[in-house]
Parts: structure tokens; sequence; C-alpha cells
């Protein structure tokens, strides 16, 4: 039996997605999926970006760069 982390993590390989995101507030690719261990039903399939800020490497965005 597969868990909803299971679950969510195959759609976003099959989809060809890199990760989540929350709104700006939080991302996270499949390499280190759901390191919260919750299930937040308001998370988003996303693509790993540049993050235009500078604050970090990279954030999980809806778009990939240059959409």
């Amino acid at each position: 039996m597969m868990t909803v982390k299971q679950i969510v993590a195959k759609y976003i390989r099959e989809n060809r997605f890199d990760g989540l995101f929350y709104r700006s507030e939080c991302g996270c690719l499949l390499s280190d999926f759901m390191p919260c261990e919750e299930v937040n039903p308001d998370c988003t399939a996303g693509f790993k970006c540049k993050d235009p800020t500078g604050e970090t490497d990279w954030i999980v965005k809806g778009e990939k760069d240059g959409k």
C-alpha cells in the first residue's frame, strides 16, 4: 500500500515536475521531498527555478524560468 507521500512523489515524477511549493513560503524537491513531514493540502506541483531575490539558490514555482 502506498502512502500519500509516495503517491504525490509518483505524480511529481510522472508529470515531470521538480517538487512542491506553497505560495512563496516554502518549497521542496524530490531529492528532499516533504522534509516537513506534513501534507499541506494547498501545496502545488512546481519547477525548480533561480530565486529572483537571491536569498536562496533556488525556489520552486508554478512555471519554469523564462515562461
